[in-house]
């Protein structure tokens, strides 16, 4: 759907590939360390800035380098994680509002709900 080739706004963006003022970051106090995994640390961090009032923006301009898991195991307490995260963002995560309520929530391809 050419949405990787716009400049839109979105709820969340992994860790791996953010960049934000440091007063932001500083202002929802940083990364939550209790998540274990490390892999909701991003979406996490992202709903707390929204919470403020400001916005989390994609650009097809980034060149990005990764490299996963240098010095932990990125998948430890995932599961764990997960729970957590959606005792605390549940009612976000359901009404997201830069996903078509029509789409499938679990599937990447923008599939229709079924």
């Amino acid at each position: 759907m050419s949405r990787n080739r716009l400049i839109s706004n979105i709820s969340a963006v992994s860790s791996s590939c953010m960049i934000m003022r440091r007063e932001i970051f500083d202002s929802v106090g940083g990364f939550d360390e209790e998540y274990l995994s490390g892999a909701l640390y991003g979406a996490e961090l992202c709903l707390r800035v929204r919470e403020q009032g400001f916005r989390v923006t994609v650009t097809p301009f980034a060149e990005l380098k990764f490299q996963l898991g240098q010095t932990r195991d990125y998948f430890v307490g995932r599961e764990r994680d997960g729970d957590r995260f959606l005792k605390r963002w549940k009612a976000y995560v359901d009404n997201d509002p830069f996903l078509n309520p029509n789409l499938s929530k679990v599937s990447p391809d923008f599939s229709i709900k079924v």
